[in-house]
């Protein structure tokens, strides 16, 4: 088997980095390639077939780049896969829930407009930054930190290399988390979210915070909550200081965030064995203690405990958009300011800034 018929049947372009990359593998792939194994195997079925044996793969050993060349699985240190829209309870109250129950760990697909680092957008940067993810979650499992991790997709990725990103997740326990579509829509419009003002740039992705020397009355009296979702003529979510009806317009249109779990489920449906479906309104209400206990006997975690009922019962939704928030303190900076600070994005003053992060109780920055 040939460099070139090695690409081909990987779905590679054969230019001359990818070739020079995959000489290195050549041996290795032409003897799975080559195998029985191989030829009898569901992996040979897959729109993107693994050119080396994922079950003999030290994914330590590889780049994460040749990685993805190589359409290797990503590591397959979850236990199951949620996904689901966003409002749907998915970045609040099931996080807290599931770490309740001993599934203290989980890797998440950011939203595009979020990430920071070109070199971590689109299908191949995702699948990037989920390997080295899933690496370190193997860690935290095998220090005995937690029983159970998940992989959530809640942010659809909508490239040219979204079928190859798919394909190469295990989805064969997954569990969907489904709203109605007018609580979905009713959530994201009136969804508080922090003023640009408050946004942080010290390359960690806290997103938000204030200095202490900032004067909380002349912070404070700035409008700090807004509302998003109406464009402006640039095509950018529109920030607004009430929920403002004709916002919906604007999520309908949002794809990446909202209404593409039946996209999904497309992307998944060939390698999913066991699917379970859970409603949003299954954990509210009084209700998340039950709907825990019964995925806890399916998926095999910790049944939530007794004690912890009444935390079950609370809701986070209101709050969790204005959580974390950074407190942050230089002793370069002066003591009181009735103004917004000029240096919010100077990156090696905010980095060498004190910093006391003001978190939910699930967050992962708090067990930082």
């Amino acid at each position: 088997m040939t460099l070139e018929q090695i690409a081909k049947l990987g779905k590679i372009e054969p230019n001359n980095e990818n070739l020079e990359i995959l000489t290195y593998y050549k041996t290795a792939c032409q003897k799975w390639l080559e195998s029985k194994e191989f030829k009898n195997s569901n992996w040979a079925k897959k729109p993107y077939p693994p050119l080396l044996n994922p079950d003999e793969v030290v994914y330590e050993k590889i780049p994460d780049k040749h990685a993805w060349m190589l359409n290797l699985p990503l590591p397959k240190n979850y236990d199951f896969v949620l996904f689901g829209s966003h409002a749907a309870g998915m970045h609040a109250a099931l996080p807290g829930f599931f770490t309740l129950c001993g599934v203290c760990v989980r890797s998440i697909i950011p939203k595009q407009m979020d990430i920071v680092q070109e070199e971590q957008k689109g299908s191949f940067g995702c699948y990037c930054l989920l390997h080295k993810k899933l690496l370190a979650m193997k860690k935290v499992k095998e220090l005995g930190y937690t029983k159970k991790a998940y992989l959530q997709i809640t942010n659809l990725i909508l490239d040219s290399d979204a079928k190859k990103f798919y394909s190469l997740i295990n989805a064969s326990v997954a569990i969907n988390i489904i709203r109605d579509p007018i609580s979905v829509l009713r959530t994201m419009v009136t969804l508080p979210n922090f003023a640009d003002e408050f946004s942080i740039n010290d390359d960690e992705g806290r997103g938000t915070g204030l200095f202490l020397s900032d004067e909380p009355k002349a912070i404070f009296s700035k409008n700090p909550i807004h509302y998003g979702g109406i464009l402006d003529k640039n095509g950018k979510i529109k920030a607004i200081i009430s929920p403002e009806l004709n916002a919906i317009s604007g999520w309908l249109e949002d794809r990446e965030q909202m209404f593409h779990d039946g996209i999904l489920y497309d992307y998944f449906k060939d390698n999913i064995k066991e699917l379970y479906i859970k409603q949003t309104s299954d954990f509210a209400g009084g209700r998340g203690f039950e709907a825990m206990s019964e995925l806890a006997s399916i998926l095999d975690f910790d049944e939530p405990e007794q004690k912890d009922r009444w935390l079950f019962e609370k809701h986070v939704g209101e709050m969790t958009n204005l959580l974390p928030i950074t407190l942050y303190a230089n002793e370069k900076d002066e003591l009181f300011s009735n103004e917004i600070k000029t240096n919010r994005n100077d990156k090696n003053f905010n980095k060498n800034s004190a910093k006391i992060v003001l978190c939910t109780r699930f967050d992962e920055n708090n067990r930082l």
